[in-house]
């Protein structure tokens, strides 16, 4: 699909390196978090937070991404707790890609990918991996709010088991 690009993203791509950021926004139920995968970006009347946050395998073609997946850095356990408490599937996401240095225009970054947060695919010691979906997939509302598995449980829990995460409380629910 053809794209008019501003004459900031023209420049930035014909450069010698071309290093593309990428802005991260996740909105969850009690606050919207946006990210960047690079330094803190001002763009939208927003400071996109520079976060270490990672979008592996994401296709630079927009109408190709059915699916993505967002790797959040938990090394400070932050971000598994975040998942726990806000019970953050069927919540709305959305990637940009951007070149070139601020300040930008609102039209300067590429939308990649629009939908919705399907499952926390792992917690670990080290990263949150969110696997989101497309708003065409027809899926939100669909999958298990929280998946806990290995390094957390290590046997099945019976359903209404509570299992405490600081001052937040989950109550283990039978499959659907």
């Amino acid at each position: 699909m053809p794209r008019t690009v501003t004459t900031k993203v023209q420049t930035a791509t014909q450069g010698p390196v071309t290093h593309p950021r990428r802005l991260v926004e996740l909105r969850f139920p009690s606050a919207t978090l946006r990210l960047s995968t690079d330094e803190d970006i001002p763009w939208n009347g927003h400071t996109w937070q520079a976060s270490g946050v990672r979008t592996p395998n994401l296709s630079e073609t927009p109408a190709s991404n059915e699916r993505a997946a967002i790797v959040l850095p938990n090394l400070d356990r932050a971000a598994s707790a975040l998942v726990l408490a806000e019970r953050v599937v069927d919540s709305p996401c959305r990637i940009w890609q951007l070149y070139g240095k601020p300040p930008y225009a609102s039209d300067d970054p590429v939308l990649l990918f629009e939908g919705y947060v399907g499952e926390v695919a792992e917690i670990a010691d080290t990263q949150v991996r969110l696997e989101c979906r497309s708003w065409a997939s027809g899926n939100a509302g669909k999958s298990p709010r929280v998946q806990v598995g290995p390094r957390f449980v290590t046997e099945p829990m019976a359903p209404g088991t509570e299992i405490r995460w600081g001052e937040v409380t989950i109550v283990v629910e039978a499959p659907r």
